[in-house]
């Protein structure tokens, strides 16, 4: 194929290994006309670790029998001023994804006000900061009765009030309950389910987001001693229209099932070029190395961590007092 010149080979990353990426001519040979595929451009190195661990989700999901909409999909399809709507429609009823009707399962559009005039907004988020008027998820899940989930893969930690207008957006686009107001004995049943554009919003993210996400371990920042119970509790907490969701204990870890917000670790274990570059982006520099380096620390790491029922992740286990020195030691031993 890459003699045909359909496909052609990246090996910028040498993390990644070696790379394929059609070309335009195999994008035409293997697409329809109106695929967003057929506009796609070759990722720089930069945004090459988010996109194939999106690639990888998708194919997970799709791999499982359920139905993802792309970014590019979404970039197609619903536009900034409206345009082409029998298309989305047509696109998203062949995606099996439904309007809800008196409270049915389905989706709730989104209204946005534009120059253009009101537009319903299935597959973007509409934003409520100053940063951007709407957000794009990196994937959308079809759920078998017709909704949507939104997935966000996330590497890297945001600014404190960036990722926290980001929640208020999924806060208000995701399921809530009716409103009722705080402290006055209601629970999720008696306050009834409040359908809106988006079922949820699962977070696949690596460990120091999680924490942003959640809050530190106990509950207290450990540097300055004070509450930390996690941006989505607090952003959650202000709204009457959620406050019930992460209210209880059991809640907290962000781990149930069809809730607003589920938030899950990032494994890249089965990689180790992709482990290797997430690593030196979540790690202070001292600790970063090459990649030969870096599988000798590794090494060390994993004999001495063999026999721990929950072995202490290698970025955390590398910060320890001694361990880095100990790592360079058995570097040069070599």
């Amino acid at each position: 194929m890459a003699q045909a010149g359909l496909v052609k080979r990246l090996d910028t990353a040498p993390w990644a290994g070696t790379v394929v990426w059609p070309t335009t001519i195999g994008r035409q040979a293997a697409t329809d006309e109106d695929s967003p595929l057929r506009v796609m451009e070759t990722p720089a190195d930069s945004t090459l670790p988010h996109r194939l661990l999106v690639a990888e989700e998708a194919l997970r999901l799709l791999a499982a029998g359920k139905t993802v909409i792309t970014e590019r999909e979404i970039r197609l399809y619903e536009t900034v001023s409206g345009a082409n709507l029998d298309a989305r429609d047509h696109f998203l009823a062949e995606a099996g994804v439904r309007r809800s009707i008196d409270g049915s399962p389905g989706v709730v559009p989104a209204v946005e006000h534009t120059e253009h005039g009101s537009v319903e907004r299935w597959l973007t988020l509409p934003m409520p900061g100053v940063h951007t008027a709407f957000r794009i998820p990196d994937l959308l899940e079809v759920t078998d009765r017709g909704e949507l989930r939104a997935i966000e893969v996330e590497t890297a930690q945001k600014s404190l009030s960036r990722m926290r207008e980001i929640l208020t957006g999924y806060r208000d686009a995701c399921l809530g309950h009716n409103m009722v107001p705080q402290d006055a004995g209601y629970d999720l049943p008696k306050a009834g389910a409040l359908r809106r554009q988006f079922l949820g919003v699962r977070w696949i993210a690596t460990e120091p987001v999680l924490i942003q996400l959640r809050g530190h371990p106990g509950g207290v920042d450990p540097v300055t001693g004070k509450d930390d119970v996690g941006l989505v509790r607090e952003v959650w907490e202000e709204s009457m229209n959620t406050h019930l969701f992460y209210k209880d204990k059991d809640t907290w870890a962000l781990s149930k099932k069809n809730w607003p917000l589920r938030a899950t670790a990032l494994d890249v274990s089965h990689d180790p070029g992709l482990e290797y570059q997430l690593h030196q982006r979540v790690l202070p520099a001292k600790f970063r190395t090459s990649m030969q380096e870096w599988r000798v620390w590794r090494k060390v790491w994993e004999h001495e961590v063999t026999d721990d029922a929950e072995p202490v992740p290698f970025v955390q286990w590398l910060r320890a007092p001694g361990n880095l020195k100990r790592c360079r030691e058995a570097s040069r031993a070599l």
